[in-house]
């Protein structure tokens, strides 16, 4: 994502947890296209930008474009460069 949480791409295994690919998603509010819920409702996605702090092993719902929920774990690494942004990982549980 960048430091606007934009999605700038999808890895391999995003098509089989969301049924999203790049095209899908390039571009895009990465909480619009994954409706992510986390416990608590809080926004680590806004805590890693901010702070520029890792958030790992979060239990977090996916709602990919509305679709059905389905549960993972998401570690969120903020970018060090001067651009910013993060990467998103999600992990099927």
């Amino acid at each position: 994502c960048d430091q606007e949480a934009r999605l700038l791409g999808a890895g391999r295994g995003a098509r089989e947890l969301t049924g999203l690919g790049d095209d899908d998603v390039i571009g895009r509010p990465v909480q619009e296209v994954l409706g992510l819920e986390f416990q608590s409702g809080d926004d680590h996605i806004g805590t890693a930008l901010e702070w520029g702090v890792r958030v790992l092993d979060k239990p977090v719902t996916v709602h990919a474009e509305g679709d059905r929920p389905e549960r993972a774990k998401a570690d969120i690494f903020p970018a060090y460069d001067d651009d910013g942004g993060l990467l998103l990982v999600l992990t099927p549980s």
